[in-house]
């Protein structure tokens, strides 16, 4: 298991510094790291968030797994509102796009709670190396489309 010297508080902090160091190889890493208080003491990676696919610097996906055992402690949900209120208010992103397999309600759960809006179901689109169904979120924010 990889581990990191630090809390959940200074790897969102760095990783929020580096984001735009980042943004130039056009991919955004942020690891999620156990500091909750259930798991004291522990630097284990639980799991794993990505903001990329940009284009015109307008819009991205992002992506994120966060191993079982940690499911239902809102770990997601906070991890996908600090990436998604970076992509919105420090990159002006004006989409934000997640493609979500009908099967993972959790997953579908976080984003609805977070204000990402279903838009369609796309049938047997690429999804990592295979072909599924998957629903398509997105997270619009109007004031950033034109933006200076």
């Amino acid at each position: 298991m990889v581990s990191y010297a630090g809390t959940f508080q200074d790897v969102m902090h760095m990783v929020t510094t580096a984001a735009v160091v980042l943004l130039s190889i056009a991919s955004l890493v942020l690891i999620m790291v156990g500091g909750y208080q259930k798991k004291k003491g522990t630097k284990e990676v639980i799991g794993r968030i990505d903001l990329g696919g940009f284009e015109k610097k307008s819009q991205a996906e992002i992506s994120y797994f966060l191993s079982p055992i940690y499911w239902g402690q809102g770990m997601a949900t906070e991890a996908v509102r600090r990436v998604t209120d970076f992509g919105i208010q420090e990159l002006r992103l004006h989409r934000i796009e997640a493609k979500v397999r009908p099967e993972n309600i959790g997953s579908c759960r976080v984003l609805r709670k977070l204000g990402y809006v279903e838009e369609r179901l796309l049938r047997k689109c690429l999804f990592g190396k295979e072909f599924h169904d998957a629903y398509m979120f997105a997270m619009v924010e109007e004031k950033n489309l034109y933006k200076d």
